[in-house]
């Protein structure tokens, strides 16, 4: 047998590929149960940013560095490329139709996810305007974009709305001293009917574009008041956002609002031999993954059409754009796992009868994790790692 032949060998990136279809089967499984299909929905998610963080972003650099050698199958950088977008899009595409299964499925045990805020009922909207004006308008940063002020920086994976926002009519300085120069005019007899109608018609067609970042320190997944029937309603934190951005921009007018996200190129690409200090070139390289290029651009579909142009000229995100074709999805279903877990450590409470000791990797995810099983009507307290001081317990008895 000759090893050399590239007809022996798969391609390692397609390779990973499947083995992410094989994890999504597991989500697809009828057989297993309903939130465990949704922990392995959110992983194959995880698993795909990371492939294009590092994977696809690596082969990039190939083809930007010219890079012309062949891998194991004999594919060039920029072969492989061509070979995994439309893999990549497949992929989504079955993710997303996992999800309306899976959401399907929640709501046959009495859990509905609503994806718009316009399906809340008055009640429901009522609460979530609550909830939004108490625990997530304090922590929002809305940042606009014009002239002044260049389009900002996004940070790799954070889930962000974009809005195009209007001046309303007479309001501000400018509107001020436009009335106080046509009162001049008037009284000096100047006719400025025309001037007066120019200027409104001009007001109308200039909009800026502003983003708000959806706060990663808070639950993804919102529990609504439950109907009559006792059925639960849960909703997505960014679409709560959506339904109060007008109050984040006073004396404006937001025209439309979409959530979007992007991922950057997160390759770590270190020289060993010639570092002096290879822990701090390895600090200075995981800083400066903030400012990597873009990989890749999601929005939903249905997303304004002038506000998807301003994404698509600015030069970042130019030829990125992976726009989802079902309209019932969210961006980002990774964040299923939260659910998972809340709903595993409230089901081990219930049937212990005992408290639950949960560590997390981060602080911000333990934050989540209280909100959760706060929702699920279980006491969660929030243990901060500084105020412990761990040893361990090598050479003691058990």
């Amino acid at each position: 047998m000759d090893y050399h032949n590239y007809e022996y060998f798969t391609n390692r990136e397609r390779s990973w590929l499947r083995f992410n279809e094989r994890c999504l089967s597991e989500a697809r499984d009828e057989a297993i149960p309903l939130f465990e299909r949704m922990k392995f929905l959110s992983i194959t998610a995880s698993n795909l940013d990371e492939f294009l963080m590092v994977r696809i972003a690596s082969l990039k650099d190939m083809v930007h560095a010219g890079y012309k050698k062949t891998d194991i199958a004999g594919m060039k950088a920029d072969e492989q490329l061509a070979m995994l977008y439309p893999a990549m899009h497949e992929f989504v595409d079955m993710q997303y139709e996992c999800y309306n299964g899976l959401a399907d499925a929640a709501c046959g045990v009495g859990m509905v996810l609503l994806e718009h805020h316009e399906e809340m009922t008055s009640k429901q909207a009522e609460f979530a305007d609550r909830y939004f004006e108490d625990n997530v308008y304090p922590v929002l940063t809305p940042m606009a974009v014009d002239a002044s002020r260049p389009f900002p920086l996004i940070k790799n994976k954070s889930l962000n709305i974009g809005a195009l926002i209007a001046r309303k009519e007479g309001t501000g300085l400018e509107a001020y001293r436009n009335a106080k120069s046509y009162s001049k005019a008037i009284l000096s007899g100047v006719d400025v009917t025309d001037d007066i109608e120019k200027k409104k018609k001009k007001d109308k067609m200039q909009m800026d574009f502003a983003i708000v970042q959806v706060p990663g320190g808070l639950p993804r997944i919102v529990e609504l008041p439950p109907n009559k029937e006792g059925r639960k309603y849960i909703i997505r934190l960014e679409e709560i956002i959506e339904r109060n951005i007008s109050k984040l921009f006073l004396n404006y007018t937001v025209v439309c609002a979409s959530p979007f996200r992007i991922m950057r190129n997160a390759d770590l690409d270190i020289e060993e031999e010639e570092a002096e200090d290879l822990l701090m070139e390895i600090e200075k390289q995981i800083k400066r993954r903030q400012w990597g290029e873009v990989i890749r651009l999601e929005t939903e579909k249905g997303i304004d059409k002038k506000l998807l142009d301003i994404l698509k000229k600015e030069p970042e995100y130019k030829r990125l754009l992976s726009a989802v074709k079902n309209d019932k999805i969210p961006l980002a279903v990774s964040g299923l796992a939260a659910i998972h877990k809340a709903l595993l450590t409230a089901s081990i409470s219930r049937h212990t009868g005992k408290k639950v000791l949960m560590i997390t990797h981060d602080e911000a995810t333990a934050y989540n994790m209280c909100g959760d099983l706060s929702g699920l009507g279980i006491k969660a307290v929030h243990l901060p790692l500084r105020d412990y001081d761990f040893t361990s317990t090598d050479g003691r008895s058990k």
